[in-house]
């Protein structure tokens, strides 16, 4: 029997990247908004540029998630899911201070709110997918 995600996901899966396409194209109309790959640290620039890249394959393993495919191997989606954690983890720990600071009116708790919902079901699908997937699954030969 063939297993099937819920159509929730899968509308899940289009809002990240509605939302990822109108970040990129923030970035490219916003003058300064390419500096954030421009610090003054050359290994805080290597740093983001790597996040981005992971970021990026995750979004694919995302996908790879949702429809049933497999790509790469199983560990490789576990060890991205831990740095993604200990990014996650690491950013939230650094800016919560920041973020509390900057919470004005009842729409900044809206939309911290919601992030941190989306951010759950995302981390949730790639754990999923790299944690839970049967070996079957990752150990059967492409047909």
């Amino acid at each position: 029997m063939e297993e099937k995600r819920s159509v929730w996901w899968k509308i899940y899966f289009y809002i990240i990247i509605l939302i990822n396409i109108l970040l990129l194209g923030v970035l490219v109309i916003v003058d300064d908004a390419l500096n954030i790959f421009l610090l003054e640290n050359i290994f805080a620039t290597i740093y983001m540029i790597f996040i981005f890249i992971v970021y990026l394959i995750s979004i694919v393993g995302f996908y790879c998630f949702i429809y049933i495919k497999r790509l790469f191997f199983k560990e490789f989606w576990q060890y991205l899911f831990f740095i993604l954690l200990i990014d996650f983890i690491g950013d939230s720990i650094l800016n919560f201070n920041s973020m509390i600071n900057n919470i004005e009116t009842k729409w900044d708790i809206v939309f911290w709110t919601i992030l941190i919902i989306m951010t759950f079901f995302y981390f949730l699908a790639l754990y999923k997918y790299a944690f839970k997937l049967s070996d079957s699954f990752w150990s059967q030969d492409e047909r």
